[in-house]
């Protein structure tokens, strides 16, 4: 016996594609049972955590209702998207190149002044920042705003006429 090679010699460049097909194949194959021979030790373990099992709860004869109730709900739900699905198609189909929206024109700082009652000076002043804190009292009407930027309450400059 030569010394100077291992016990195993291992050169699969020289194997051909089905001996390192059939190689693969049974590593995998012994790999699966060695998993497989730790299933009971798995599921023992398991038990003990009170982890209960799919097949038990829902594939074994007695339970096969829930599967049929699953396979109804399943009909359902596509019945919806089948009919969702035809609504927005006819819908697309139906206003295909019709405009039926109109656009509302833009509030002035008046108008949306009056609807928050406050003063339009104070609306202008939001417009302008990037980031506020606004507070109400307990009727929530305005009662100070706070720019961010500066941290000032914004209300005082704009009641006093201060810019």
């Amino acid at each position: 016996m030569n010394k100077s090679l291992p016990p195993i010699i291992e050169r699969p460049e020289l194997q051909t594609w089905q001996q390192r097909s059939l190689y693969g194949l049974v590593t995998l194959l012994l790999w699966g049972l060695w998993m497989y021979l730790w299933t009971p030790l798995l599921s023992l373990v398991a038990w003990v955590l009170g982890v209960r099992f799919f097949v038990v709860e829902m594939l074994l004869p007695t339970n096969m209702t829930y599967v049929q109730e699953l396979f109804i709900y399943g009909q359902v739900i596509l019945l919806m998207l089948v009919l969702i699905l035809a609504w927005s198609h006819y819908n697309i189909w139906r206003f295909r190149g019709k405009e039926r929206r109109s656009h509302q024109p833009p509030l002035s700082p008046a108008d949306e002044a009056d609807w928050y009652g406050i003063d339009p000076k104070l609306v202008e002043q939001l417009r302008e920042t990037r980031s506020a804190v606004v507070h109400y009292d307990d009727n929530n009407r305005l009662v100070t705003v706070q720019s961010r930027a500066s941290h000032a309450p914004a209300h005082n400059q704009a009641e006093h006429g201060k810019r």
